[in-house]
This record gives structure tokens, C-alpha cells and sequence, in this order.
């Protein structure tokens, strides 16, 4: 356990203490708080972002934050009962203690004060509903230690609090979902389940039960939650934040669990039910309206929703801080792309622009891209973003033009490519976020009651001396850099790029890819970068042996597509949205060089997948599709075991924020617009074939 970890359970400690005495002293016997300090925010945790506070201070605003806690808690236990006479003694005596507890470390003139008592009052008069979701005190707590330092309080930090809030908040109305139904007590998953006033017996309690667990409610529940505890952890990327962090990856691993045990419950067919977004009838490529423009706007418009007003493009949680280079190159590329192929450049261009001059101002000293600006630059970062830029007309090509001789210059003798070119700047990198390796880094347990955060922050971390298998050739990154060398004419770098590639196909047809989970990342970009290599004419070695890498991948995935035509790389087996818009991507560029009836059959079941799997606000569902391996492990497609996580290493990560898996989809149904329209002229005929 870290020292702010010790510090925190003793600020609740000193807090439960007072409470328990003032309870003594007036004979009174309210409902027993929940000590879990989850719930006043692990104040403490916060200090990381102010180290010119006093250790005395943090140690008084930590124990006042338990105090506003208590107030939420009070005021969530009258809202069921009904009866708020018999806690006003106690919201009295928690302002005092909590003033108490501050005085002396604040200027007494200080607007905090002001602030401080319209919090408690706020919280103390507000509507029963809205108590359990407002995070003012929160507010309050971050505001203390922001007043002690002379310093605002970080804007990021209240948006991290609020989402933490509001993610554990809807947490808890999952857990109590059943006496609030019985109690009459208003929460959003109660009104989810059933009317209010209607009745509350066994009968319906049961019938609720089967419509939360096994009609998706709990499903669409968690699904916030998740997000919002990962924008509390992407909120503070930026800020000093290890031990928060780590935290919030202890309470995703609880929201994971719990979503695994839900899972368990439903059979198969259930489940297959649930995730499929639409139950639309799939259309035959005769008849049927064209759907794929509307999907190709509503995609747009979520992309565009999720974009930073600076224009760029965050998502990912590794070590618990998001990518914002990385992700905007990626993002960018395929709305680029899309937009191309969609006849929708026009519309997209501001937003893009807004990116390109995002990234061209944020390049690293020296030259290229990285994950994030605290990372070290990286090849797969830096060819992702040099994929965009040399898509805008609005940007020289000379601001990028470092960039590209410095990748190309970290090619290997056999053609491939790396990820990292500074193995010891990524050590230093890692060590330096000093976040455990171990599953439940915080220990963190939100659905019982526990007193502070116990991170085990720094403790079992694997060993990243070794990094063989981080510079190692990287057969996906080889790829993606490979597609851009096409793009760019490179032939040189091209040919001994795709000779590596070639030289290391699997027998089955299918490329392995380092860094993402499956096959059909790497398989596409390859094939890809064949396909923009055969339109300019190029021939990469002996044509015979393209001919033959060429029909080996399509043989593999038409073989691998599933009854349903998504494409699959889970350990469920089922479709994923990001592995079926990469398969469908290769099959259209497969279509371009060697057209067959088999891959177009493919190629439109797969897009008609993507249709019918898209959701309500035009994204499509994510999964852990990266993953870190530890940076000794030079073929991770070997292992099988994988754990879920924002942190540490041998995990695998989703896409939270759906911009790589909704990228991809719309980049693969822009490309295969004309293929899957039935008016799409001598293609489409192919297709009825």
C-alpha cells in the first residue's frame, strides 16, 4: 500500500471516528454510512496534482471530503425514506466538522467558503432523484486543495470528478436496483424497469429481474459506467496523476467482472440477441434501398461529436492516459479516406483541417509522432499521422517532410520495421508511470464497503529491461508503414518492406499482428499496400509470387467470415465490429486487383453486417482489440491469456471511446459504397453472379 493509499484510510478513519462520538453523544441511530470512500472521490489521491499543499492540509481536506460524503449518503438514505426532519441535526453537525477540519488552512476571507455552504445546502435540499448524481461536492473538495495552493483548479480534474461521480453513482443504482423498486425510489435504472407507481410484488420483481439481466438493461448500464470511469481517466492524461489512475483501473476491473458475471447468466442465444443493434431483415444484393449513405453520415457525425474543439481526436486508455497523436493520425486517415471515396470531402474538410494543423503543431522535438506527448516518438504513431497529412492540400508537405526521413531511415536491413525506436526512453517511460502490472492495482471494491484506495502502485511491475520484443520486427507496423510508402511512391523502402511481408505470410493466408488482437489488422494493411502498389504499376518482386500471397489471403478470409458475415478474434467467438470493417476493407482492395465471385459474395455479406450492426448514435460496438504485451515477449500471438485492463502489461484494451472501430467501419462502407448498392453498374453484377 502507498503512502497516499495509508493516507487516505486514515482520513477515513479520523472521520468515522467524529461521526461515531457525535452519534454517541446525542443518542441517535441513523442509517449506518458506507464508509467506502469512493463515494467523497478518494480526496486524497488528488494531492498528486497539488504537491505544494501541506501533508497537514491534504490530510484535513480528505477528511472534510469524507464529511460532504456523508452528507450525499444522509441526504440518499432520507430521499427513501421520506423523512428529512430526523437527519438535519446530523447535515448541521457535517458543515461544522467540515469547516472545523479547514479553518486554519484556508484564508478566511476566501470565496471557498461561500462555496463550500451553497454545496452542502445544494446537496441537502435538492430532489430525491438528482442527490445520487450531483457532484458539487466533489467539486468542493478539488476547489480546497486548489485554494491552499493559490492555483485554479485544473479544469480536467472537475470533469475527471464529475464522470467518476456519475459512473460509481449509476453503479450503485445497478447494486440497489431491487429496493429501490420496492422503496418507490427514483433512479435511472429503476426507470429503465419499470413504471413508479405500478406495483411492487414478488411477481414483478421477478419479471424485472429477467428484464435487467437478460434484456440488456444491465448490459446498457454498465456500458456507462464504463465510459464514464474512463473519462475520469482520460480527463487527467495530461496531469500527475499515477495514483488516480490506477484507481480508476481497479474500478473498471470490478465493472468488468461484474458485466462477465451478467454475461454468464444469458445462454447463447440470448446474448446473440442483445448484441445484435438491429433486427432488421437482411436485404438480398437485389433488392433493398441503398442504406450504406445514411450509415456513412450518421458515422461522420458521431466522428465529428467526439472531436476536441482543437481538433484532435483522443481514445485508448494505456497506463490509464489516452492517446491523442496516435488516435487523431488514425481517425483522421480513414475520415480522409472515407470522405475520398464517399464524395464527401467537402463537408469534412474543416474538421480535418482542424486536425491536420492539431498535429503538425504537436510533433515532438526533433521529428515524428507518438501516442501521446508524454510518450516517446514511435514508427506506428508516426506513419498513422504522416497516412493523414499527406492527405490535406492545406498542409505543406515540408512540415511532415522530417518526419518521413526519419521513419524511413528506421527501416531494417530485411525490410521491416519496429515500433520503438528508443528502447530506453520507453523503459524510463514506463517506470516513470509507475503504475503496478498486478489485476486490481488499487484493490478498489465498489460494490462493498471499503475504506481507501489500497493500490499496490509500483509493486509487482514487470520487468521492462528486456525489450526485445518491442523492437523486434513488427509484421503490422511493417504493414501500415508499408501501405504509406505506396501511398507516397517510396518504391525502394516499398519493395523491401513488402518482401519482409511476404517472406513472413502464414501458411493459412493470414498476417499476425504484435500489437492488435487477431489476424485482420496486418492482413489488411498488406493488402492494402499490394493493391496502392498495383495501381501505380509497381511489381513487388516476382509477380507470380504476389499472384500467389494474393490469393492465399482471400482464400483466408472468405474461409474465416462466420454464418452471420461478421469476422471474429474474441475469445467468445462472436463477430466484432473492428475485425469485420478490416476484412472487409482487404476484400474490397482484393476486389480491385484480382476481382472473384467468392470475395465479393464475402465482400457483401461482411458490409451487410456492418449495416445491420450499427448503432443508435452511428458508432459501432468496440472491443479489447490492442493489446501490450510485455516488452520481452517477441510472438504474443502465441499466448492465449489476457487480461482486460487500463494498466500494466499482458492486457488487452478497447477502443473506449468507439473512433478506431467507427473509423474503420465507415472507411470500409465508403470504399464499398458502389459495391453493395444495387445500382453499383458492372461491380454489382458480379455480385449476382
Amino acid at each position: 500500500m502507498t503512502l497516499l493509499a495509508v493516507e487516505a484510510r486514515r482520513a477515513g478513519e479520523t472521520f468515522d471516528q467524529a461521526w461515531h462520538d457525535w452519534r454517541h453523544r446525542h443518542g441517535w441511530a441513523p442509517p449506518t454510512l458506507n464508509s467506502h470512500a469512493s463515494f467523497s472521490h478518494h480526496a486524497f489521491l488528488l494531492y498528486e496534482c497539488f504537491p505544494d499543499v501541506p501533508l497537514r492540509a491534504a490530510r484535513d481536506i480528505a477528511v472534510a471530503a469524507r464529511a460532504g460524503s456523508a452528507v450525499q449518503q444522509l441526504r440518499y438514505s432520507a430521499a427513501r425514506s421520506g423523512d428529512r426532519t430526523e437527519v438535519e441535526p446530523a447535515y448541521d453537525w457535517l458543515l461544522q466538522y467540515a469547516t472545523q477540519r479547514l479553518t486554519g488552512h484556508l484564508p478566511k476571507d476566501s470565496p471557498f467558503w461561500q462555496r463550500l455552504d451553497a454545496a452542502h445546502q445544494r446537496i441537502r435540499h435538492a430532489a430525491a432523484r438528482t442527490v445520487a448524481h450531483d457532484p458539487v461536492l466533489a467539486h468542493s473538495t478539488a476547489d480546497a486543495f486548489a485554494t491552499v495552493s493559490g492555483e485554479p483548479v485544473p479544469r480536467e480534474l472537475l470533469d475527471a470528478q464529475t464522470h467518476l461521480f456519475l459512473g460509481l453513482s449509476a453503479f450503485r443504482a445497478l447494486a440497489t436496483w431491487r429496493a429501490d423498486v420496492v422503496d418507490g425510489y427514483d433512479t435511472p435504472v429503476t426507470a429503465l424497469l419499470t413504471d413508479q407507481d405500478g406495483p411492487r410484488t414478488v411477481g414483478l420483481l421477478e419479471a424485472t429481474a429477467r428484464r435487467l439481466y437478460r434484456g440488456g438493461i444491465a448490459e446498457t448500464v454498465l456500458e456507462s459506467v464504463t465510459d464514464h470511469l474512463c473519462r475520469a481517466a482520460a480527463a487527467v492524461t495530461d496531469l500527475p496523476c499515477a495514483s488516480w489512475r490506477a484507481m480508476i483501473a481497479g474500478l473498471l476491473d470490478e465493472v468488468h467482472q461484474v458485466a462477465d458475471d451478467i454475461a454468464r447468466t444469458s445462454t447463447r442465444r440470448e446474448r446473440a440477441t442483445l448484441h445484435s443493434v438491429s433486427s432488421r431483415p437482411a436485404l438480398t444484393p437485389d433488392h433493398g434501398p441503398d442504406e450504406t449513405p445514411v450509415a456513412i453520415d450518421r458515422a461522420v457525425a458521431f466522428l465529428h461529436g467526439q472531436q476536441d474543439p482543437a481538433g484532435r481526436w483522443g481514445d485508448f486508455l494505456l497506463l490509464a492516459q489516452e492517446s491523442t497523436s496516435w488516435a487523431t493520425g488514425y481517425v483522421g486517415w480513414h475520415l480522409a479516406a472515407a470522405g475520398l471515396a464517399a464524395g464527401l470531402a467537402a463537408g469534412l474538410d474543416v474538421g480535418l483541417d482542424a486536425a491536420s494543423r492539431w498535429l503538425v503543431r504537436h510533433e515532438l522535438p526533433g521529428w515524428g509522432w507518438s501516442y501521446n506527448a508524454s510518450w516517446p516518438v514511435d514508427i506506428d504513431s508516426t506513419a498513422n499521422v504522416l497516412l493523414f497529412l499527406a492527405t490535406r492540400d492545406a498542409i505543406d508537405p515540408a512540415a511532415w517532410a522530417p518526419a518521413l526521413a526519419g521513419l524511413t531511415a528506421a527501416q531494417h536491413p530485411d525490410g521491416s520495421f519496429s515500433t520503438i525506436l528508443d528502447p530506453e526512453a520507453w523503459v524510463s517511460r514506463f517506470r516513470g508511470a509507475d503504475i503496478g502490472h498486478s489485476r486490481g492495482a488499487c484493490g478498489a471494491n465498489i460494490g462493498h464497503s471499503r475504506g481507501a484506495c489500497g493500490a499496490n502502485i509500483g509493486h509487482s511491475r514487470s520487468d521492462v529491461s528486456d525489450v526485445r520484443g518491442w523492437t523486434a520486427p513488427h509484421p503490422c507496423v511493417t504493414a501500415t508503414v508499408a501501405l504509406l510508402l505506396a501511398r507516397l511512391g517510396a518504391r525502394p523502402q516499398l519493395v523491401r518492406a513488402l518482401t519482409f511481408l511476404q517472406r513472413c505470410q502464414r501458411p493459412e493466408g493470414c498476417w499476425d499482428a504484435y500489437w492488435w488482437t487477431g489476424t485482420y489488422y496486418t492482413t489488411c494493411r498488406v493488402v492494402q499496400a499490394l493493391r496502392e502498389a498495383h495501381r501505380r504499376g509497381d511489381v513487388i518482386g516476382d509477380s507470380t509470387g504476389t499472384d500467389r500471397t494474393l490469393d492465399a489471403a482471400a482464400r483466408w478470409l472468405v474461409n474465416s467470415q462466420r454464418h452471420d458475415g461478421g469476422w471474429a478474434a474474441g475469445r467468445t467467438g462472436e463477430a466484432e465490429s473492428f475485425q469485420t470493417a478490416l476484412a472487409v476493407q482487404a476484400l474490397h482492395a482484393l476486389l480491385d486487383v484480382r476481382p472473384d465471385d467468392s470475395v465479393a459474395r464475402a465482400l457483401w455479406r461482411g458490409t451487410r453486417w456492418l449495416l445491420d450492426n450499427q448503432r443508435p448514435d452511428g458508432s459501432w460496438t468496440p472491443a479489447p482489440i490492442l493489446r501490450v504485451p510485455r516488452p520481452d515477449v517477441v510472438q504474443p500471438w502465441a499466448h492465449s491469456t489476457w487480461h482486460e485492463s487500463i494498466i500494466g502489461l499482458d492486457v488487452v484494451v478497447p477502443d473506449w471511446h468507439r473512433l478506431f472501430t467507427t473509423s474503420t467501419a465507415v472507411a470500409a462502407l465508403a470504399e464499398c459504397r458502389a459495391i453493395t448498392t444495387p445500382h453499383g453498374g458492372t461491380r454489382h453484377t458480379v455480385l449476382n453472379n
